[in-house]
């Protein structure tokens, strides 16, 4: 787990939500094809809540479970967890 956040480049930063913007539309698609999938994508988030008490500090775990967060709070979360709990790889496995 990371242990500190810091402020990434504005250019990261807008490379990351066009990133967010694409993974977003794959989940919105996914989702109206197959409702059993908000199964799977619940049961992800718990898993990543459970393994990672930061969770809410990674930008993907709010597009997975649905949350909003503060616009001034998008720079400096991090982007997605690594390896096998990659949020990006579990929306593509989708």
């Amino acid at each position: 787990m990371n242990e500190h956040i810091e402020s990434f480049p504005k250019e990261t930063h807008e490379k990351d939500e066009q990133k967010v913007n694409a993974l977003r539309k794959i989940l919105d698609e996914k989702v109206l094809k197959d409702h059993k999938l908000n199964i799977k994508i619940n049961k992800r988030g718990h898993y990543l809540e459970d393994t990672y008490p930061d969770a809410s500090k990674y930008r993907l775990y709010h597009l997975l479970i649905g949350s909003t967060i503060p616009a001034d709070a998008k720079e400096t979360l991090i982007f997605d967890f690594e390896g096998e709990d990659s949020i990006e790889k579990f929306i593509e496995s989708l």
